[in-house]
């Protein structure tokens, strides 16, 4: 189903309708018909919806304060929807996406809500790729306690290509507690292969307090590899 978000006139509508698909490309956005083709999911997919569905059932088990622990909750938890609009969720909405992420690093899920506790800035991301398997990332403040990062990137670009409508795929998770520095060269080559020179390598840094993302939208910066 197309995604709708109206201003003073319409500016952007992004998703399927009816066979239709409105996508965005460098020219802007165009209509392009799509029919339907059944097909298995990805491996991360059906992870994820394995995920979605535990969580689920035990958000039915849960007691009544439980639950009302994740809706005191769900007053200071920012969603951001694919338009960049902010937007406070239901308790069920916060358990799901706390759980998942719990689940998808590695750790136990929780019942009852835990406090909230905003994640460091990272201040500037530096991206410093270098052929054909080392991929430095760097920033200026270290992690807090339990903070993670995922990294993303469309893959290598050409220079100069415009950023706003590359589909980002995600790379790794990894703690950065205590940390100003990553090099997720192997992560990357399993995904996209080795890195040759003069390769732009555009990265996304989205972090987290294990399951709280930062409300200000994730940085994108770019490294040429040499």
């Amino acid at each position: 189903m197309a995604s709708v978000q109206y201003g003073t006139i319409v500016t952007e509508i992004k998703g399927k309708t009816q066979g239709h698909v409105f996508q965005g490309g460098n020219v802007g956005f165009v209509l392009r018909s799509k029919g339907y083709t059944a097909g298995n999911p990805s491996s991360a997919r059906q992870v994820a919806n394995r995920a979605m569905s535990v969580n689920a059932q035990a958000w039915r088990s849960l007691t009544s304060s439980e639950r009302t622990t994740w809706e005191t909750l769900a007053t200071t938890w920012t969603f951001v929807n694919r338009f960049g609009v902010t937007y406070q969720g239901s308790g069920f909405q916060v358990f799901q996406s706390c759980n998942n992420m719990l689940l998808s690093i590695g750790e136990a899920t929780i019942s009852s809500a835990p406090s909230f506790v905003a994640p460091v800035d990272p201040g500037v991301l530096v991206v410093a790729p270098t052929a054909p398997l080392t991929l430095n990332l760097s920033w200026d403040n270290a992690g807090g306690s339990s903070q993670v990062a995922n990294f993303y990137s469309p893959g290598p670009v050409s220079a100069g290509r415009n950023l706003n409508h590359l589909k980002w795929k995600k790379i790794v998770t990894r703690d950065i507690d205590s940390q100003t520095t990553v090099d997720i060269g192997l992560a990357y080559k399993a995904i996209f292969g080795a890195l040759v020179g003069g390769q732009t390598i555009p990265i996304k840094m989205v972090t987290f307090i294990d399951t709280y993302p930062r409300a200000a939208f994730p940085q994108i910066q770019s490294g040429l590899v040499t």
